[in-house]
Order: C-alpha cells, then structure tokens, then sequence
C-alpha cells in the first residue's frame, strides 16, 4: 500500500536542517575558580595545593570515566542495521525516441534512477544516520505503457548500481548488505503525464509561484515488479516532473538568464530529442517492493 501523502518536501526540509546543525547553546565550557592562600600560611597552602590536586585528579579521573562513558553509549546508540520503511525515486534522462544518454552542459551522463530510503525514525529525528541514497544507471529501456493510458510517454527499464552509500541492511531481504541486488533484479517504469491527484498540493505548496510552472509542471508516474513479471503503475502518480529542451546532441539549452528552458505540458508525445527529469512527492513504503 502507498504511504499516504506525505510530502517529499519535508524530507528536504529536514535535510536543510542538517546542513545548518550547530552546537546547542547550553554547551558551554566554564573554566575553573582558582582561590588563593595567604602568604603566611605556607602548610596551608601545600595543604590546598595537595587537596586541589587530589580534586583535579579525581575530577579529571572522573570526566575521564564520564567522557568514556558517553562515548561508549554515543557507539552504542548508533545503529548496527539500517532497515529502511519509506522510499523515494527520482528518473533524470535524455530522450531521442527512447531514454538515452543526457548533458546538462558538465558532460555526457547515462539516464539515472535515485532511490533515497529511510528508516522510520529519520522523521521523527532528522539524523542522516537513518537516511541513505542508491543510484543506478538506467538501460535496456523500452516503451511501456504500465497499464496506465494518456500519458505523453512511459517507459519500462532496467538498472545497474552506480553509487551507494547504503550499508547494514539485511542480506536475507534485500539480497546483499545494501540494496543494489534486489533493485536491479527488478523491472522499473516510469511515465509523464498531466498532472492529476497531486495538482492541488502541489499547487498550493507553490503559492504565488505556481503561475510560473503551471504550464510546465507535468504528473510523474512510476512502476516497479519483480523480474519477468508485467509493470502495472502501482505507485500511480507519485511526483511531478518536467521536459527540457536540448540540442541535437541532448545537451540542455539554456535562456539568457542561465535557466533551463522547459517544454510545455499537454503535449500527445515527447519532443524528440530533449530531457526529463521526475521529483518525489510521495513517500513509498518499502513493503511494497518485491
């Protein structure tokens, strides 16, 4: 089942918060109060000196047993396993009749798939301890339509691991301690079409902005089945996405304020050639994965 609605956006919300993290204002160092002796009272001076070093030692002593004992229980609370709950995808890729290989001006790169998953607990704490991302390189692409109709174009594919820093799952589930053997012994699909059921959130997130991607914003949908088994589109309309205008070598063309120039939505097929990309908005559950 499709975990309702819960925005993508906060995931990067929460991500931005991360990036911003810093020190909480009650870590303070306070430094230590030496008092002074009289100068006529040498033994008691020795006295004190001997008794503040006996403190300092059993201060220190003690910070020492604490400072361990918070580092053994900060290891401890680190997570050993990564079991993730909710997942996104993401599809960047060229197209000349068929996905294909794309550049945004940096270089040729291959139509790409991103999977973000996260444990449950990254909502409720913003760790990244409870987030990681795979990216696989998209081939043997070809036209499918996944049991949906009216889309400008679906497409079904196959992926190859490119990145991950993905580690700790369970091998028994997932085929390997990261997710790389159990995505790409699957079937992906993945289409663009009106934007539909996510047209009123998406809109209303957009607020005074939305006039400037109306005419562009298109619906994402997206797919996945075990191998060998048929794509019907049972993650529906998952995100929103947008088609690029590129040359005819796919490289991306750009207005003269530096912005990518969008082709509109509403169109019967994809210019050919040009580029596009979907965004999340819907957060999946991985129970869902075959």
């Amino acid at each position: 089942m499709r975990t309702p609605m819960i925005r993508i956006s906060l995931i990067l919300s929460a991500l931005l918060a991360l990036a911003c993290g810093g020190r909480d204002a009650g870590d303070e160092v306070v430094g230590d109060t030496w008092l002074l002796g009289d100068a006529d009272t040498d033994a008691d001076a020795d006295s004190d000196t001997d008794a503040d070093s006996d403190a300092d030692s059993d201060s220190d002593s003690d910070a020492d047993s604490d400072a361990d004992s918070d580092a053994d229980s900060d290891a401890d609370a680190d997570p050993v396993t990564f079991e993730p709950d909710y997942w996104v995808m993401e599809v960047t890729s060229g197209f000349s009749g068929g996905m294909d290989y794309f550049d945004t001006g940096t270089g040729s790169s291959p139509p790409t798939l991103v999977v973000s998953l996260y444990e449950a607990a990254y909502f409720e704490t913003e760790d990244s301890r409870y987030a990681c991302v795979w990216v696989g390189e998209i081939y043997d692409s070809r036209t499918d339509k996944m049991g949906l109709t009216d889309l400008t174009a679906s497409f079904a594919y196959s992926v190859t691991e490119s990145y991950t820093d993905c580690s700790g799952m369970d091998a028994s589930e997932w085929g390997a301690t990261t997710p790389g053997a159990r995505f790409e012994s699957m079937n992906w699909g993945v289409g663009l079409g009106e934007l539909d059921t996510l047209r009123s959130d998406i809109q209303s997130a957009a607020g005074s902005g939305w006039g400037d991607i109306e005419g562009s914003i298109h619906g994402a949908y997206g797919s996945w089945a075990a191998s060998g088994k048929s794509l019907v589109s049972n993650a529906g309309e998952y995100g929103y996405g947008y088609v690029y205008e590129t040359n005819s070598s796919l490289v991306l063309v750009y207005d003269d304020a530096g912005e990518a120039i969008t082709h509109p939505n509403g169109m019967i097929r994809l210019p050919n050639p040009s580029m596009f990309q979907t965004r999340a908005w819907t957060v999946l559950s991985t129970a869902d994965l075959p």
